[in-house]
């Protein structure tokens, strides 16, 4: 896992690289515009591109784990009676709270309430999905 500490451009794809370096530029040039010395400014901007940088890299990697959840609560929703497309939808809900800690819009808590039975015997019960 990718952390703010070792976000070292090395450690990401050459794009990633020069959108960094983009990145920094443009914070470079606002910043000396702005009255900050050039050497400060390099700083601040070579650290606010590494944040960034590290902060995309730990985003694409949540959204790769809840493609890796969203097959095995879909396939455990199906196995308790739940159709298809409501299972996609239902493993997706639950993969983004188990991952992210994204809570459901009401239109999502309305299909969970609405499928709970089939959601606790799939044990993929979450209190705060199907709670409020």
């Amino acid at each position: 896992m990718i952390t703010a500490s070792s976000a070292t451009p090395s450690a990401f794809p050459k794009a990633q690289i020069f959108q960094s370096k983009q990145l920094a530029c443009n914070y470079l040039q606002r910043l000396v515009e702005l009255g900050m010395s050039e050497v400060e400014a390099k700083k601040v901007a070579r650290a606010v591109a590494n944040y960034k940088a590290a902060k995309r890299a730990k985003r694409k990697q949540r959204s790769l784990q809840v493609r890796e959840l969203m097959p095995t609560y879909w396939r455990r929703l199906i196995e308790v009676g739940v159709s298809m497309e409501d299972a996609r939808t239902l493993a997706e809900i639950i993969a983004r709270y188990d991952v992210l800690k994204q809570l459901p819009n009401e239109e999502q808590r309305r299909q969970l309430n609405q499928h709970c039975r089939y959601i606790c015997r799939a044990e993929l019960w979450r209190y705060e999905l199907l709670a409020a």
